[in-house]
C-alpha cells in the first residue's frame, strides 16, 4: 500500500511539473512561433500607433516574457534598457546579425534579442533570478531555431 502510494505521489508530481510549462504561440508575418514558457498568470496583448505588435507573459512575481513585431526598437516598455542605453537605441542595424543587450536594475533582470528569421524581439524584464533561467532557456531554443 505505501509503496503504490509513493508511485502514486511521484507520477502526480511528474504531472504536476510537465503541466505548469505549455507552449504559447506569437505569429509574425504567418509564421507561428512556439514559445516553451511557464504558464504564466496573465497574457497581454499591445499594438502601437506603426502596428508593431507586442505580448507580454505576465508572471506572479512580476517577471515579464515579451515578444514584439518590432524590430526596431524592441519592447517600449522595458525602461531599464532606456535607463542603461537611452531612450534612442535602436536595435535595428546594418547587418544581419542577431543582437542580443541585457543588464540588472533595481526592478530585475532584463534582456532583448533581435532576431532575424523571422526579424522579432524577445525577451524578458522586471524579472527574478528564477525565472531568468527560466527565460534564457526559452531564448536558447529560440536561438536555435534562427
Amino acid at each position: 500500500m505505501i509503496k503504490n502510494l509513493s508511485i502514486f505521489i511521484f507520477l502526480f508530481s511528474i504531472v504536476g511539473c510537465s503541466s505548469s510549462n505549455q507552449s504559447l504561440q506569437f505569429t509574425v508575418s504567418e509564421n507561428k512561433i512556439d514559445l516553451p514558457l511557464p504558464k504564466p498568470e496573465e497574457v497581454k496583448n499591445y499594438e502601437d500607433d506603426h502596428q508593431f505588435r507586442e505580448k507580454h507573459f505576465i508572471y506572479s512575481d512580476g517577471s515579464i516574457f515579451f515578444i514584439t513585431d518590432d524590430s526596431k526598437t524592441g519592447s517600449e516598455f522595458n525602461q531599464s534598457k532606456v535607463e542603461k542605453f537611452g531612450d534612442s537605441i535602436l536595435l535595428r542595424i546594418a547587418t544581419s546579425d542577431t543582437l542580443d543587450i541585457f543588464g540588472e536594475s533595481e526592478s530585475g533582470f532584463w534582456r532583448e534579442i533581435k532576431f532575424n528569421n523571422p526579424t522579432i524581439v524577445a525577451g524578458y524584464f522586471n524579472t527574478s533570478k528564477e525565472m531568468k533561467s527560466r527565460f534564457d532557456s526559452t531564448l536558447s531554443e529560440l536561438l536555435k531555431l534562427n
